[in-house]
């Protein structure tokens, strides 16, 4: 189902009208509720393990990565 913000709220389509799926402190945490509805209807699946970090040119610099030559 589609899914949209109104301030702290999170609102579903339901038999063609908006409803308020559920209520929350604040919009950035029903933003992140929306990402984590949409991500359950695309086959994601909570195991409730933190995600990975994602590597960034700092970290591979530091770990031996490419080197420059003299």
């Amino acid at each position: 189902m589609p899914h949209r913000r109104s301030g702290n709220k999170v609102l579903h389509k339901k038999g063609g009208k908006w409803k308020v799926k559920q209520t929350c402190k604040s919009p950035a945490a029903a933003q992140k509720a929306i990402n984590l509805l949409r991500g359950v209807e695309h086959g994601w699946k909570p195991t409730g393990k933190p995600a990975r970090k994602k590597s960034s040119a700092k970290r591979r610099s530091k770990r031996g990565g490419r080197r420059k030559r003299a």
